[in-house]
């Protein structure tokens, strides 16, 4: 399962990947991303590929990347947070196929993430889990969470 979370006042996005990630699950994801109304393409990202693992062959990963690029609507910084080897070899084979060198880096630690999107994570993601989780709803594409201020009646 994937999540993610909107930070509009930090024009931040960071989106979780809590199990294996799949190509299907990924278009998914990407697509309920773009289409949530407080989706700006200019917001920064992290991705956080650490509780989970990248299921994808070569041809998904290059397939992914296409799909990406050719949605043409994330424009600012993307840095994705690893920790393992393998995880990090197929994130630089997709950024490879991308094309976004100067905005997409991968690193090992919250601190090194910050920097470059120059933002304070350790406030929103700690060295292990996210601190507030906004969920999708795979039956209805709804954004789901425990967290009474971010429940479905209290987003837009």
């Amino acid at each position: 399962m994937q999540s993610y979370r909107i930070i509009p006042e930090e024009g931040l996005i960071i989106e979780v990947l809590r199990d294996d990630i799949t190509l299907d699950g990924f278009l998914e994801v990407t697509a309920l991303l773009v289409r949530d109304p407080l989706f700006r393409p200019d917001y920064n990202m992290l991705f956080d590929f650490r509780p989970g693992s990248i299921l994808m062959s070569l041809e998904e990963l290059k397939t992914a990347a296409e799909k990406y690029r050719e949605a043409d609507c994330f424009k600012g910084r993307k840095a994705m947070l690893v920790n393992r080897s393998v995880d990090t070899a197929k994130i630089m084979i997709f950024r490879s196929h991308v094309g976004l060198d100067e905005r997409f880096s991968v690193y090992s630690t919250v601190e090194g993430a910050s920097s470059f999107l120059q933002n304070d994570l350790s406030r929103f993601v700690d060295e292990e889990i996210i601190r507030e989780d906004v969920y999708i709803d795979p039956q209805s594409g709804r954004t789901i969470s425990s967290d009474p201020l971010l429940s479905p009646n209290n987003l837009s």
